[in-house]
């Protein structure tokens, strides 16, 4: 009988203080060398753990696989519940599996292509600039929400059409739809569902007046 296989450092991927002082990469070479594939406890959570896929040959392996390594059957979060989140979270593209990700993928894919992702750089250099010569004007300010995250948002309001007065409420349901478990925005799982259930409402209107 073969044992399972285990991390051979000391290392929880799950804590996000193992991510403060930046990348563990010792740790993942190890990894990588020692045990690509291994089981990673997470007492708490569904099935007590997961598998750690970390070198690039199984990740093709899995990827290229679906009707054995299913992002359908438990999603693509490791903290996926069975009922009714898990029946929400299967309408994303990501938690999907060919032959319906594969349809969907197509569609999206259209508004990635390098062509329209060129036609694009202009206008984003031209964000970045204004993003730069506000913070510089105002002197000081939360460099995260002013500066970092600002240019992402923008870019991604502009390729989804979205208008820029809304692209605050955007900023915000994101946070709090994916910040819930992050102490600097102090939110909850209850006001993640709401936020995007908000997020749905918002996209579903945006999609009426189009």
């Amino acid at each position: 009988m073969t044992a399972t296989p285990r991390c051979p450092v000391d290392v929880d991927l799950v804590d996000p203080d193992t991510f403060t002082t930046g990348l563990p990469l010792a740790e993942f070479a190890r990894m990588r060398a020692e045990a690509p594939v291994f089981w990673h406890p997470q007492p708490g959570a569904p099935g007590g753990g997961f598998w750690a896929v970390t070198r690039a040959a199984e990740v093709r392996e899995v990827s290229r696989q679906p009707e054995l390594f299913s992002s359908y059957a438990r999603g693509c979060l490791l903290h996926s519940e069975d009922g009714a989140e898990l029946a929400v979270l299967r309408m994303l593209l990501l938690n999907m599996d060919p032959p319906e990700h594969t349809q969907l993928r197509a569609l999206v894919q259209r508004a990635f292509t390098p062509r329209t992702i060129r036609t694009l750089e202009p206008r984003l250099r031209e964000l970045a600039e204004e993003i730069v010569d506000r913070a510089l004007a105002a002197g000081s300010g939360d460099f995260v929400t002013d500066v970092a995250a600002e240019l992402p948002l923008l870019a991604i309001c502009e390729l989804l059409g979205i208008p820029a007065e809304d692209r605050r409420t955007i900023f915000d349901l994101s946070n709090r739809l994916i910040g819930f478990d992050d102490p600097e925005f102090r939110t909850s799982p209850e006001d993640a569902h709401q936020a995007s259930a908000e997020m749905y409402l918002y996209a579903n209107a945006l999609a009426e007046q189009r």
